[in-house]
């Protein structure tokens, strides 16, 4: 690893930290708290991450442009989701209310098949080289 790339990395640690505080700072300021807070902060990341994947089109309409830009949001979906299955079995497990059982197992396996329908489309969408943009030529 060049130093210029050990610089890269530093870098993006702190901006990564800034981030992360800038999101505490919408968290302390949404004039909400807990859940609704973060789902604030949270949408208004995705839209933000949105916006890197999309482009204008021709035509002038705004258009998914790259899915592989888009696949971090997708996999984050399918481990929110995965955790969802989880909690959920562990209730439907830890029940003795033979109803309740019943209205679960049918949407454990609802996000089943929408966990792999998510992970087909992350798999169908190759994988890219990272090409190295420095060009201070180290």
């Amino acid at each position: 690893m060049t130093q210029s790339s050990n610089d890269n990395d530093k870098l993006m640690a702190q901006i990564r930290q800034g981030l992360t505080q800038y999101c505490g700072s919408m968290l302390t300021h949404t004039g909400y708290e807990g859940a609704p807070a973060r789902q604030i902060v949270a949408s208004t990341l995705v839209e933000e991450a949105m916006k890197l994947a999309t482009d204008s089109g021709e035509d002038g309409t705004t258009q998914v442009d790259e899915i592989y830009v888009a696949k971090p949001i997708l996999r984050a979906t399918v481990i929110i989701l995965q955790k969802r299955v989880a909690g959920l079995i562990k209730l439907a497990t830890e029940s003795a209310d033979d109803n309740l059982q019943q209205k679960l197992y049918p949407q454990i396996s609802n996000y089943n098949k929408a966990i792999k329908v998510i992970k087909s489309l992350v798999d169908s969408v190759g994988e890219r080289k990272v090409e190295n943009t420095d060009e201070s030529g180290d």
